[in-house]
């Protein structure tokens, strides 16, 4: 998140966040993470987050949602939209919030950025060795 801050344009403030949660599996340990995920945001980023919208979530990740939703402030439980579907009905929610020109084309954008996660982690690591 902070490195995220650091990468805001002058006049953005916050941000919207797009989670796809296909092909993940769900343990005890996933359902602890997401609930500290959905808490650290609300505790910590009240502000920064706009929105988050989690798309291709299973019948368990509902149910988790459900669940963590109670311990949640109100005003952080409306910042979150889990979403099913194809094109249609995901773009509409996408570029209500993030400008197609910055959406990723996987999420049906004209943003050709492609995350690198083992660059990003190697850079974390390295980071973290030089402190």
């Amino acid at each position: 998140m902070e490195k995220c801050i650091k990468k805001m344009k002058p006049g953005v403030y916050n941000m919207c966040w797009i989670i796809d949660v296909k092909d993940a599996s769900l343990s005890l340990s996933t359902v602890k993470q997401v609930k500290d995920m959905f808490t650290k945001m609300g505790d910590y980023y009240t502000e920064r987050l706009g929105r988050c919208i989690v798309i291709n979530y299973s019948f368990t990740m509902g149910l988790i949602w459900n669940f963590v939703k109670p311990f949640l402030a109100p005003e952080t439980v409306a910042k979150y939209q889990l979403m099913k579907g194809g094109k249609d009905e995901l773009l509409p929610a996408f570029t209500k919030y993030v400008d197609k020109s910055q959406l990723i084309q996987e999420f049906y954008g004209d943003a050709k950025y492609v995350y690198d996660f083992d660059k990003s982690l190697k850079q974390e690591q390295e980071s973290l060795q030089k402190k």
